[in-house]
């Protein structure tokens, strides 16, 4: 977590791991926990913008694309930063990826704990 500006606004970041589910059941409980456990952070702390650590992940590379092509002046941009998202939007991204790697899990017949969103 870290703090990050956009003119003279300022916003907490986080930078987002992997979603990718592994085949080792102890990397699918902590893949599973991590992302729970990061999603409750992000509410805690009112995180706002998402930085994913893989450039197709979280939409990296079109925000790149958006944040070059913004009208900025003296301290201000008439557009929003792209990666601002908002701490619902980004708890909710990552409570549904926990749910998903849950879903796999179960199907794969690998037992990881169950964490119910809130």
């Amino acid at each position: 977590m870290f703090n990050v500006r956009n003119g003279e606004k300022k916003y907490t970041a986080v930078l987002s791991g992997g979603v990718g589910i592994n085949s080792n059941v102890t990397q699918r409980v902590d893949h599973v926990l991590s992302n729970y456990k990061l999603a409750n952070v992000i509410e805690d702390n009112i995180v706002t913008d998402m930085l994913a650590n893989h450039p197709n992940q979280g939409r990296s590379v079109t925000n790149f694309d958006i944040l070059e092509a913004r009208q900025c002046g003296e301290g201000t941009c008439k557009q929003e930063s792209p990666f601002v998202i908002g701490t619902d939007a980004f708890s909710r991204y990552l409570r549904t990826i926990t749910l998903c790697a849950q879903l796999q899990s179960a199907r794969d017949g690998v037992n990881v704990p169950v964490v119910i969103a809130q």
